[in-house]
């Protein structure tokens, strides 16, 4: 089968490319795969990037179609798989251009959501959905949310960890510390884990806090005003291996996501990166979090909105040593079952069609918007 893949970037820099690289690659060893992508990654020479700006105004779609049709030439594709709910335009219009017979469309979150029900954007975005042949979403809260606008067909398939990526460090020395890997913002929870982190503080002046990732000044001020200053550690952007100790010598991962009225946490594939690194994850309840944390063993659930709730989980951690060590080796086996051969696998019998699997059809109905 011959695949377009289209997608941000093919890399673990996000949850978007991370994503893109793991079926890119996955994809690759029983399928041609063609690689669609904004930004290259030099640690993959082997994808085939070509370079797409995206949707800026329908000229500029129109434009870079036509530039997509040149540099691929007379490539006769089966299936465009569309990693990037923000591509979804192009997607649509090379479908047409090229007459390729189908259309998988990846929904990660809240970009499945946001700009189909919100935004001068939302009506041209569901015009456009309607060339989906079938939509893949990572978790059940998300497929919730997607069927308030669509009706066609949807498969839910949570996404995967690799374990040889992703592992702990033998022989780093365990801190009485937290971690938080991402985005600093407030649907991250980032307000609740400071808040909750200075009253662990407070009783337990040995705990340490990183933050992983570019920082917020906003939250640079509010470190000083909680007298957390000195124990939490922002490290900015670090590289895989870094990220890797960091894993290895922190009890815990915190991220304690929350949903507001048009932004969710679609999945929390970060809360399996640290699971795979041999630690329990911190998440909050009412989120997709509920499907990926199993709680008291592959780490905790909070309540959202709620710092004292996040200092209780942080406390049960460094309290209970007993517990906690525990809960390092059943959280990776926790990882071990969630697999990019799975999901590699499930895509190919369920969504990409007859020609994946020899001897499985795949016949699913056409997409209806809302």
């Amino acid at each position: 089968m011959k695949i377009l893949l289209i997608t941000n970037e093919v890399s673990t820099r996000n949850g978007w490319a991370t994503v893109a690289l793991a079926l890119a690659e996955g994809l690759s060893e029983s399928h041609r795969v063609t690689v669609l992508s904004e930004r290259g990654d030099e640690a993959n020479p082997g994808l085939d990037l070509i370079s797409s700006m995206g949707l800026r105004t329908p000229l500029a779609l129109r434009r870079d179609t036509l530039e997509i049709e040149r540099r691929l030439g007379n490539e006769d594709f089966d299936v465009i798989l569309c990693a990037v709910e923000t591509h979804l335009p192009l997607a649509a219009r090379l479908k047409r251009c090229l007459r390729v017979s189908r259309l998988v469309l990846l929904g990660h979150g809240t970009y499945i959501y946001y700009p189909f029900v919100c935004g001068a954007w939302c009506r041209f975005n569901r015009w456009t959905a309607r060339a989906v042949d079938c939509l893949v979403v990572p978790s059940r809260f998300t497929a919730e949310k997607v069927r308030t606008w669509y009706r066609g067909a949807l498969e839910v398939i949570p996404w995967g960890v690799d374990s040889k990526a992703y592992r702990p460090i033998m022989g780093c020395k365990k801190e009485a510390a937290f971690l938080f890997v991402g985005a600093q913002k407030p649907r991250k929870g980032v307000d609740d884990l400071l808040k909750g982190f200075a009253r662990l503080a407070g009783e337990h002046p040995e705990a340490r806090l990183y933050l992983v990732g570019q920082m917020n000044e906003c939250y640079e001020r509010r470190l000083v005003e909680l007298g957390i200053d000195s124990q939490v550690i922002r490290t900015g952007i670090v590289s895989h291996d870094e990220l890797l100790e960091y894993y290895s010598r922190c009890l815990c991962h915190v991220l304690p996501s929350v949903n507001t009225e048009n932004a969710f946490e679609g999945f929390g594939l970060v809360h399996l990166e640290a699971n795979a690194c041999g630690i329990p994850s911190i998440g909050a309840l009412g989120t997709a979090n509920e499907e990926i944390i199993e709680d008291g063993v592959s780490g905790l659930l909070c309540s959202p909105n709620d710092p004292d709730s996040v200092y209780r989980c942080m406390k049960r951690i460094i309290s209970d040593e007993t517990t906690t060590r525990r809960m390092f080796a059943k959280s990776r086996r926790h990882a071990g079952g969630y697999t990019w051969r799975r999901v590699i696998e499930t895509l190919e019998s369920k969504v990409l069609g007859a020609d994946a699997v020899p001897g499985r059809a795949c016949e699913q109905p056409r997409a209806s918007v809302v």
